[in-house]
């Protein structure tokens, strides 16, 4: 979720494709229809919440295919602010709450919530409050990453390490959920949801190569921005450019490593 802090565009999605139906991260444009096949299923005008909508890339695709849209996130101006990077066919209600006490009288037929729950301290808690906000055969689309993965294990030792020096981290900002796919689904399960489909993507090779390649980059600006020492815009470099990650991706496609991808995604119900 986007905070007050981040109005500087910490997680801009507004140039991607929206997550209902893919993304393009890792130079590899990912492509998957586990969410629109149940989308299909919702009539048009039915309500949907967008919970964590940060750079609403998803709202505008969702108003796009004729939803009422409400966009749920931490700061208000930071929602504005994207907002007017698109063109609306109709502009979603914009929400800015860290809870959704203030829903409690309404009746979502969806609500999707990408990239959210490894970010939120009580995930359950957050879930019995998506409860009580949907209508019957009201569905969750969401994306969780995979603890299995080398981005996820360096994430997770950065954030203890953190935590055991008293670094104080920006909420909302760094994974604090940690769990492999069959852990998802289990926790998903106890909080009294079924899963009604599950996929993964971003393949292991793409993953871990792109890990491999990119953190130690990344720390060395990082070391460089604290020593005042200026650096040009981080791009991709060439090992990891779109033509290797289009070959590994093949790889990732032949090999089918499903528990080793990065990314769940889940429809619960």
């Amino acid at each position: 979720m986007a905070g007050a802090e981040m109005n500087e565009r910490t997680f801009d999605r507004t140039k991607d494709v929206a997550k209902l139906a893919g993304c393009n991260t890792r130079n590899v444009e990912y492509r998957w229809s586990i969410f629109h096949r149940h989308l299909k299923q919702l009539p048009r005008g039915a309500r949907v919440l967008d919970f964590g909508a940060g750079s609403l890339r998803e709202s505008f695709e969702l108003c796009s295919l004729g939803f009422a849209v409400t966009a749920l996130d931490l700061d208000r101006a930071t929602l504005e602010s994207y907002a007017k990077d698109y063109a609306w066919p109709a502009p979603p209600e914009i929400v800015a709450a860290a809870s959704l006490a203030g829903l409690e009288g309404r009746r979502f037929a969806l609500i999707t919530a990408f990239d959210v729950f490894e970010h939120i301290e009580d995930p359950r808690a957050l879930l019995t409050q998506m409860q009580v906000v949907m209508a019957d055969g009201a569905k969750i689309f969401c994306t969780v990453p995979n603890r299995r993965t080398l981005f996820e294990i360096i994430g997770r030792v950065n954030w203890k390490v953190g935590l055991a020096l008293g670094r104080t981290f920006t909420p909302g900002v760094p994974h604090i959920q940690f769990k492999s796919p069959r852990e998802w689904r289990a926790f998903f399960e106890s909080c009294g949801f079924r899963v009604v489909d599950h996929d993964m993507a971003i393949g292991f090779f793409v993953n871990t190569w792109a890990a491999l390649t990119t953190i130690p980059a990344l720390l060395v600006r990082k070391i460089l921005r604290k020593l005042s020492v200026k650096t040009r815009p981080y791009s991709s470099p060439a090992i990891a450019g779109p033509r290797v990650m289009t070959l590994l991706d093949s790889v990732d496609q032949r090999t089918r490593w499903h528990t080793l991808a990065a990314w769940n995604l889940f429809v619960l119900e």
